[in-house]
């Protein structure tokens, strides 16, 4: 894919998994695509954001719970 920003870096990490940084607008766009990859992403930070993920993943375990 292309890249998010100039300044964006890929680090591999112990446990197999990658560090994306990168300097990015915070836009819906961006929502959607970090939503776009599921239980396969993690939002470190700002901590804003996190705690936004973070409610939307509880707002959806919530609707999926059996």
């Amino acid at each position: 894919e292309m890249p998010l920003s100039a300044d964006q870096r890929l680090e591999p990490r112990p446990n197999g998994r990658v560090r994306l940084r990168a300097t990015v607008a915070d836009t819906v766009q961006l929502r959607t695509w970090l939503h776009g990859y599921g239980a396969f992403v993690e939002v470190i930070g700002p901590p804003a954001l996190r705690a936004e993920m973070e409610t939307t993943v509880r707002k959806m375990s919530v609707r999926y719970a059996i």
